[in-house]
């Protein structure tokens, strides 16, 4: 086998801090802060990118930031999302005093059934925010013993909804929350159980065991890519 040696240079960094704030102004504890590239028009936001939980004054940090133009990102579970204005950094200089201010979150519940109106326990339903981007925030859950969930401190934006059973999903519903009310009489089966089969073999045509085998759209057949981002 040959081997090649590569060498991994860091570059500087500097502390980087500042305060999560409720709707109120109050500090925020247990947010979950993140650093994206402003410069990114789609960040890659599946990616295990830093982040830090806000303490009990609502206080964040990062130890060493290098240089570039960055926002902070926070999330919490009862507020929606919400993001600092952008912080040019030179990896030298540390920043202090970056405001992050929440605001009232969405809420929404519902429940999954089947083809039948029966309940479906453990089914994962699963909402993100219609963005341009193909790779969204997406939170997820699992209904409970009487097919219901529901989610809160979510954007006030259009969001998409879909449920997924062990052998079946939904319809991809949109929903705009940025209407004041809550939404609780979301209704979602999973009544789409298309299937697609085959065998996986080598170039002898032998069965190859193991293999992962993913589906994906073609834009050129006009399918949505948008669609299969949940």
């Amino acid at each position: 086998k040959e081997h090649r040696r590569i060498n991994v240079v860091l570059g500087e960094g500097a502390a980087v801090s500042g305060v999560v704030l409720d709707p109120d102004g109050h500090p925020l504890s247990g947010a979950r802060v993140r650093v994206e590239d402003f410069a990114t028009p789609f960040p890659p936001r599946n990616l295990n990118i830093a982040s830090v939980r806000s303490s009990r004054d609502g206080a964040w940090s990062f130890a060493g930031l290098g240089a570039g133009r960055v926002r902070f990102v926070a999330q919490h579970p009862n507020f929606a999302p919400a993001e600092s204005l952008p912080v040019a950094l030179d990896g030298r200089t540390p920043k202090s005093g970056i405001e992050i201010r929440v605001a009232p979150g969405a809420s929404i519940s519902g429940i999954v059934v089947d083809e039948a109106g029966h309940p479906v326990a453990l089914a994962v339903v699963r909402i993100a925010q219609v963005t341009a981007s193909l790779a969204p925030v997406v939170r997820e859950t699992a209904t409970d013993a009487n097919g219901n969930f529901s989610f809160r401190g979510l954007p006030r934006a259009r969001v998409q909804l879909v449920a997924i059973a062990e052998n079946a999903t939904s319809d991809l519903i949109d929903l705009d929350l940025a209407q004041p009310s809550p939404t609780s009489s979301i209704r979602l089966m999973v009544n789409v159980s298309g299937e697609i089969s085959g065998i996986v073999v080598s170039s002898r045509g032998e069965p190859l065991p193991g293999a992962q085998v993913v589906a994906q759209p073609q834009a050129s057949q006009g399918a949505s890519v948008a669609r299969w981002r949940l």
